[in-house]
């Protein structure tokens, strides 16, 4: 993959993407005969590197819609990995001005995803950037893979069970249960990777909620090495609660995915964190606040030769959905 990078405030360097790591990537600028020595360097900060094109649109009132867009200039806008399309081309995202707010929402779908922000303002877009930013980092480790890796696509088996019972999905996907009786709260169940290649593996686990947050802190101490045939169980005591605007704004079902990352020497986590969103909230509702703690590990000196990525997806139905 091609890119631009900056080397200086005014000077611009074509560079390519020569390798790929799960929390890195190498690139390589060329040609090399126009960087002088002086800038030269080892490692460079690229904010657009670990994201994904993320189509949007704009709708609603005029006003807020023309704010928008001129706050919004293309260039700025795919710098940040985001593209304003049409809603015939399939937006992933929608931007809706309404009652002087802006809302983040699913196409066809007025419930937000996050909190309003208010004002048709230039801080404000700014403001909806800002959110957006979280959300093309989130979808670029939804859809993190290595296609060109076919050895280890058997790497390793997940079961997934909950109060002593197995839960077996369809694919990748699996269905937790929320009893109504305890609807603030369930047991996360437990997580089980089984090492299948015959040869040590390193596992990193990823919790990607439905308010956008990162948490790279599944498996203690962030990653951990897996011999073949020796279970390895993913944190399954915590308890975790249904978001409240999943009840207020009455949506089917919570949804949220764990990456495992899987690699065959040690690598680092620190790239996969991010604070989440705030929720949507309705005047009477009141939003708890879950736990957010998160564990680092540093850069390890040998690279992963090979290393594959598989995305569960857990579906909690909400016991309060009304059908209309």
């Amino acid at each position: 993959q091609q890119m631009v990078v900056p080397v200086s405030p005014d000077k611009f360097e074509q560079a390519t993407i020569t390798k790929a790591y799960p929390g890195f990537s190498v690139v390589e600028f060329e040609p090399y005969a126009d960087i002088h020595e002086e800038e030269r360097y080892e490692g460079v900060n690229i904010p657009s590197l670990m994201s994904r094109a993320l189509r949007i649109s704009v709708s609603g009132e005029e006003k807020g819609v023309a704010v928008f867009h001129s706050e919004s200039p293309e260039s700025a806008m795919a710098n940040k990995s985001l593209f304003i399309v049409d809603e015939s081309q399939n937006p992933e995202y929608r931007i809706l001005a309404h009652g002087n707010q802006y809302s983040i929402t699913l196409p066809g779908d007025d419930r937000p995803l996050t909190e309003p922000i208010s004002g048709y303002l230039p801080y404000s877009v700014k403001a909806v950037h800002d959110v957006l930013a979280k959300l093309v980092k989130w979808n670029f480790l939804k859809h993190l893979n290595n296609p060109g890796i076919t050895n280890l696509d058997r790497a390793f088996d997940v079961e997934v069970s909950q109060e002593g019972k197995d839960i077996h999905g369809e694919g990748n996907d699996f269905v937790l249960d929320l009893p109504v009786l305890n609807a603030d709260g369930l047991p996360a169940g437990k997580y089980t990777l089984f090492n299948r290649t015959g040869r040590p593996l390193y596992y990193g686990a990823i919790y990607m909620s439905t308010l956008f947050d990162i948490n790279p802190n599944v498996l203690p101490g962030g990653v951990q090495r897996i011999d073949t045939g020796v279970p390895c169980s993913l944190r399954g005591n915590r308890s975790i609660s249904m978001e409240r605007f999943i009840r207020d704004f009455n949506w089917r079902e919570e949804i949220f995915h764990v990456l495992i990352v899987s690699a065959t020497s040690e690598f680092s986590m620190d790239l996969f964190v991010q604070s989440g969103v705030q929720a949507p909230t309705k005047r009477s509702a009141e939003i708890g606040k879950g736990e957010r703690d998160i564990l680092f590990r540093g850069e390890s000196d040998s690279l992963p030769e090979l290393w594959q990525t598989k995305l569960l997806t857990f579906h909690l139905p909400n016991p309060g959905y009304v059908e209309q």
